[in-house]
């Protein structure tokens, strides 16, 4: 009996463009950023779904055998500091369900209370170098593509979260 190959697409999705990642039999295969400026589309659901159906095409998910679609779905909490608007959660929730992924990942789940530098750092430290190398850079949305590998890696047990404490 032959062992088909483990495949695993990680996405951390966003309104306006989502990072994304692919790995086979545990290995990064490559890492980057879906931008959802697609086709300057006037009505913003339909450029949610533009970017979903790319989302799903740029992985070859559809006819891929044995490939687990893992997305996160952030949460939302009462009197936090950072300013976020339920609005645009609820919009999320829209962008990902058009994704239609098999598993939903929430972040106390994979990264735990780590802060975001920190996070990155463990992330970057469970890649080999030629993984490293697959990671398509973004600019100031770096941060998507990197926490997309986290997921990832999180799915594949190579991260573990463990609780740190900012200074």
């Amino acid at each position: 009996m032959t062992r088909m190959p483990s495949r695993l697409y990680a996405v951390d999705p966003g309104l306006r463009c989502c990072g994304a990642a692919y790995f086979e039999d545990s290995i990064l295969q490559w890492a980057k950023l879906i931008d959802g400026n697609i086709g300057d589309c006037p009505w913003q659901p339909m450029a949610w779904a533009l970017m979903a159906d790319e989302v799903e095409d740029g992985t070859a998910i559809r006819g891929v055998p044995e490939c687990r679609f893992v997305v996160e779905f952030p949460r939302a909490y009462v009197g936090a500091k950072s300013g976020g608007d339920y609005e645009d959660l609820l919009q999320l929730a829209a962008v990902i369900g058009a994704m239609r992924p098999h598993q939903i990942v929430r972040p106390h789940e994979w990264k735990g209370q780590l802060d975001k530098k920190r996070c990155h750092e463990r992330i970057l430290e469970r890649l080999s170098e030629e993984e490293e190398s697959r990671i398509v850079r973004a600019g100031a949305k770096t941060h998507n593509v990197l926490d997309a590998v986290g997921i990832g890696l999180f799915c594949l047990g190579r991260f573990n979260r463990r609780r740190v404490f900012s200074s």
